[in-house]
């Protein structure tokens, strides 16, 4: 497998309010090979889903970089990141962020219409997503009559509606219950797997990090690798 995504001396530090810096993250190096799976657990508060935001160019660092198929992000402009983000990356949230008064299909074809694909288009990608989630018959649905693991299963099609190299997850199966969280996983690592992706999740759950390829702890701002 070659490598996707590389985080070289990544520093993130954020102002205290006392006018001193609060150390977040501290020189991590990392790299992430094409097609594998990635969990990365810690404490609450120790930096998951600032270290994820980084690596999605959707907060800069104090210092370091991070490279996607050794293309630095943030030399890109913003209007370069924001076309980035929208071809390569694939975001799933802790809470879902559907439309409200969008369908299950809708809401899953918005990324391919930003992305200028045809609204066909747009709406046969989501549809195939949403079958393979066993969501075809809820299709037409709004966010509102679906139930909560329905509702994550449409946060995934969409962030895999335009077939990105990279998803990440930040706690996606947190505001389920332990049965529907273990489902909503294992639909996310095959679809990811059959389509090639890299996944990076950030997850308490032992049992959802134990079934990705590699595990990391986030630690005093450091990534300390675990037993496969």
């Amino acid at each position: 497998m070659s490598e996707l995504l590389r985080l070289s001396d990544l520093v993130k530090h954020y102002p205290d309010g006392h006018g001193r810096q609060l150390e977040i993250l501290t020189g991590i190096q990392m790299s992430f090979e094409s097609g594998k799976s990635y969990a990365v657990v810690g404490r609450s508060g120790s930096g998951k889903s600032t270290l994820l935001q980084l690596i999605g160019g959707l907060d800069h660092p104090t210092s370091g970089e991070v490279s996607f198929d050794g293309r630095s992000l943030f030399k890109m402009s913003a209007d370069e990141l924001a076309a980035w983000r929208n071809e390569n990356l694939g975001f799933v949230f802790q809470s879902h962020h559907l439309l409200p008064d969008f369908t299950a299909l809708e809401n899953a074809m918005i990324p391919g219409l930003i992305l200028g694909r045809s609204p066909k288009f747009a709406a046969q990608r989501a549809a195939v997503i949403l079958d393979r989630l066993g969501l075809s018959e809820r299709s037409h649905h709004k966010p509102g009559a679906l139930s909560g693991g329905e509702q994550q299963r449409v946060a995934i099609a969409r962030a895999l509606a335009n077939e990105p190299a990279l998803v990440l997850a930040d706690e996606p199966t947190g505001n389920l219950d332990p049965e529907t969280g273990q489902s909503v996983a294992s639909l996310l690592f095959e679809l990811c797997r059959q389509e090639g992706k890299t996944l990076i999740l950030v997850t308490h759950s032992p049992e959802v990090a134990a079934r990705t390829d590699q595990q990391f702890r986030l630690e005093q701002g450091r990534l300390i690798g675990q037993e496969d």
